[in-house]
């Protein structure tokens, strides 16, 4: 919401030469819209953090990544603390038999498996992946809602490379 005195002042100064248009549509309240391809470009750039952490010598769950993703989860959790309270397991000491393990926390666990016994040498070097330990904490070390998009990109990568892939999927591959 700008004024009408406001958005003079920032026309002025944009003809003046003292603001770029740019600022100019930010002032105003103008937000660009987000790139085509914005989940792959944000995939490839959690990727290469997360790969540059590797090998700067962090663990990948414990370095400014770690820290950022503690932030986020923090913040958003004044949103979604009924649905999460409904979901997480009860403190009661390890697993046992009615404990009930989190969606997002199965998602880490089949991207960990499968990023470590299924997914490509080239991908896993890509990521900086070179063994189950490493695997899980790169798969943990997601935000809940990456996960499923990492998990979808292995999926469609396995598919483009599977012989006998399953007959619902087969027709997209050929288009």
């Amino acid at each position: 919401d700008v004024s009408a005195e406001q958005a003079e002042d920032l026309v002025e100064q944009h003809a003046e030469g003292r603001i770029t248009g740019g600022a100019l549509k930010l002032g105003v309240g103008y937000i660009p819209p987000k790139p085509k391809d914005y989940e792959e470009q944000s995939r490839k750039l959690d990727e290469a953090r997360w790969a540059a952490g590797r090998a700067g010598g962090g663990s990948g769950s414990d370095d400014g990544a770690g820290a950022e993703q503690r932030e986020w989860e923090s913040a958003g959790a004044a949103s979604t603390a009924a649905p999460r309270a409904a979901a997480q397991r009860p403190a009661r000491g390890p697993a046992g038999e009615g404990d009930e393990v989190r969606a997002e926390d199965l998602d880490a666990y089949v991207l960990a498996l499968l990023l470590a016994r299924v997914a490509g040498d080239e991908h896993r070097a890509n990521l900086g992946i070179a063994g189950e330990e490493v695997a899980q904490r790169y798969a943990f070390s997601l935000r809940p809602e990456e996960r499923l998009g990492a998990l979808r990109s292995l999926a469609a990568e396995l598919l483009a490379t599977d012989p006998h892939p399953p007959r619902a999927l087969s027709a997209l591959l050929a288009a």
